[in-house]
């Protein structure tokens, strides 16, 4: 399946069902922005702490991780698993 960008973070399916708290963006490969919170990525993971953590070229950007080369469902599953606990299928 092929992702599509969503016209804004409120049409981008937020996981995390919160578009007010969001602190972060990852980015599939289909350009695909799914807004989650920063500290939930880098509790699951050392790897997206330093991500997280790393300083950004420009501090006024917004913070983005890419995850490319995976389907964006799996990334979109992947992100709600990290909220949930649970695989949906």
């Amino acid at each position: 399946m092929i992702c599509t960008i969503p016209a804004s973070p409120i049409e981008s399916d937020n996981v995390s069902g919160d578009v007010t708290e969001t602190y972060i963006q990852i980015v599939t490969s289909g350009g695909r922005r799914i807004p989650v919170h920063a500290n939930i990525l880098a509790s699951a993971s050392t790897v997206f702490e330093s991500l997280i953590d790393r300083p950004r070229k420009h501090p006024s950007s917004e913070k983005s991780i890419p995850i490319l080369g995976v389907p964006c469902d799996a990334v979109e599953g992947f992100v709600g698993f990290l909220y949930s606990g649970k695989n949906k299928d």
